[in-house]
């Protein structure tokens, strides 16, 4: 069985994970914008 702070690293890793991928998207959409105007 992994121990509560093993358990916290892990959910950290994900939630940085998500909010990375959630970030690189909105990025992108913002270039896609910018050069359709």
């Amino acid at each position: 069985m992994k121990t509560s702070i093993e358990l916290n690293e892990e959910l950290v890793k994900e939630a940085l994970r998500l909010t990375n991928l959630q970030t690189e998207q909105e990025l992108i959409s913002g270039c896609i914008s910018v050069r359709q105007v």
